[in-house]
Formats: structure tokens, C-alpha cells, sequence
């Protein structure tokens, strides 16, 4: 019993150290190519989504924490960084347990949650990127103190639509491709 036990502590270990990889090259990759950085950011977190299902919300912690100091140690000037982990990396998590609440507090757990984490984002890109939101422009037309209220108005309406998209791909994973991975027959 107690070398099956360590046979299945090992594959746990072997399957996060792939997913943390995995997640660091995609960050990586998200990095490099600059403009699809929050969009790379999200496909980054799904890894964590696919470690809960499988493993647990341990194993999607931890793969969380590996993620975010190995991507802090390597890449800390890409602006991707901060991101996933001030929110789009430990979202997977968060979900996981503020929907064990009733829906109307979910939503406000998750989108406070949300917004904190935005204005630390914010303040991430003024003093340690020296990107100043107040500068930006969209098509010639300069925002300036408009610009934060349309980050958060943006920001509040993305974030619905990716978390719709996360709990379809959870169904949709659970429902298809759970049985074509094949993951979970390794924990048997």
C-alpha cells in the first residue's frame, strides 16, 4: 500500500513540475511577443484550471506559487509577470473556491477581487514600468484622467467573458477531453 502510495506522490510531483514548465514557457512566449501578453496570460492559467481538476487545489497552489517566483526570477521586465500573478494566474483558484459560496457572493468575491488586484496592476505599471496610464491614447484621442475608467470599465467586462469561457471550458473539458487525456488514470 505504501509503494503505491509513493508511486502516486510521485507522478502528482512529476505531472506539477511539467505543468509549471509548461506555464513558464508560456509566460515566456507571452513575454516575447508583447501584444498578446493578456491573452497568453489566460492560456497560462488554464494550466492551473487543468491541475485542480486533476490533481486538486493543492497541487493548482503550488503549481501557482512555482510558477510565479520562477517567472519573477527569470523574466521580471516582461509586464506579463505581474499579471498572472497578481490575478489571471491564481484566478483558476479563486474560482474554485469562492463558487462553493452562493452565486450572488461569488461574483462579489470575485469581482472585488478583481478590481484590488487591477489597481495593484496599475500601480505595478506606473512605478516599476513606467507606463503612465494618464498618457494613454486610443486612435489620436488622448484619454488622459479618462483613461483608468475605461481600464476598469474595460477590464470588469473582459473579465465576464473570460469567466463564462472558463466555466464552458470546464464543462466542455470534463464532458470531452477529460477522457481523451487520459490524467486522471494516472491517480488510480
Amino acid at each position: 500500500m505504501k509503494r503505491k502510495e509513493n508511486s502516486l506522490k510521485v507522478k502528482k510531483t512529476a505531472l506539477s513540475a511539467m505543468f509549471c514548465a509548461l506555464g513558464t514557457i508560456i509566460l515566456f512566449l507571452g513575454g516575447m511577443l508583447g501584444d498578446l501578453d493578456l491573452t497568453i496570460c489566460a492560456v497560462a492559467s488554464l494550466i492551473i484550471l487543468l491541475a485542480i481538476i486533476e490533481m486538486g487545489v493543492k497541487a493548482g497552489i503550488m503549481i501557482y506559487v512555482a510558477t510565479s517566483v520562477i517567472s519573477l526570477i527569470l523574466f521580471p521586465m516582461y509586464f506579463i509577470t505581474p499579471m498572472y500573478i497578481c490575478f489571471v494566474g491564481f484566478y483558476p483558484i479563486l474560482k474554485y473556491f469562492a463558487e462553493k459560496k452562493r452565486k450572488v457572493i461569488s461574483y462579489v468575491i470575485k469581482y472585488t477581487t478583481l478590481n484590488i488586484m487591477l489597481a495593484l496592476i496599475l500601480i505595478f505599471a506606473r512605478y516599476f514600468y513606467s507606463i503612465e496610464v494618464d498618457a494613454m491614447e486610443i486612435a489620436g484621442f488622448e484619454l488622459g484622467k479618462m483613461a483608468i475608467l475605461i481600464i476598469y470599465i474595460l477590464a470588469n467586462l473582459t473579465f465576464f467573458v473570460f469567466d463564462f469561457c472558463l466555466t464552458k471550458l470546464i464543462v466542455l473539458y470534463n464532458l470531452k477531453f477529460r477522457r481523451v487525456l487520459g490524467i486522471y488514470k494516472l491517480f488510480r
